[in-house]
């Protein structure tokens, strides 16, 4: 019998271990600081100036005005260029064909557009009641336009449906 010394493996692991662990909370700290630095710079987008809600009670009353002395020009002041006007089943895409539907509106007898309600407010949509007058075939016959703004106040989309006289 002899005195035999073996060598032990378990302390070597043990170490390996250590160091395996220590790498994985480096590694994690990094990730985590990353993310931080990434959160911090990130920018918010400025939210969009649109005008209050009396602001676009005192526009859209313009454009009722506008709309009912039949002068294109005035009308097509408030429409983006790339605007779209959908009117009951009817499509005019373009700032200039929106001015085309008013003079065929004009066209058909004296067209008159009022608004018979408040003015509802909802982000950049605003949404009324009309009254349309007009010989020509238009007196009596009410609606609701919702007009879609862009952030310097143009209409960039208008919904209007009527209903019979």
């Amino acid at each position: 019998m002899g005195t035999h010394v073996e060598t032990f493996t378990a302390r070597r692991a043990s170490t390996r271990v250590w160091v395996i662990a220590g790498a994985v909370v480096l590694l994690l700290a990094a990730l985590g600081g990353g993310v931080a630095i990434g959160r911090a710079t990130i920018e918010e987008p400025e939210p969009s100036p649109l005008a209050p809600a009396s602001d676009w009670t005192a526009t859209i009353d313009e454009l009722t005005t506008a709309w009912s002395g039949g002068d294109a020009g005035s009308v097509g002041a408030f429409y983006a260029e790339d605007a779209v006007l959908t009117s009951d089943a009817d499509l005019y895409e373009g700032r200039d064909r929106i001015m085309d539907a008013l003079s065929s509106a004009n066209t058909l007898g004296d067209f008159s557009v009022e608004r018979i309600s408040d003015v509802v407010v909802h982000e950049n949509v605003a949404a009324y009641l009309v009254r349309f007058g007009g010989s020509g075939g238009w007196e009596g016959m009410t609606g609701i336009s919702v007009l879609e703004f862009d952030p310097e106040g143009k209409i960039v989309h208008q919904w209007s449906y009527t209903g019979p006289a």
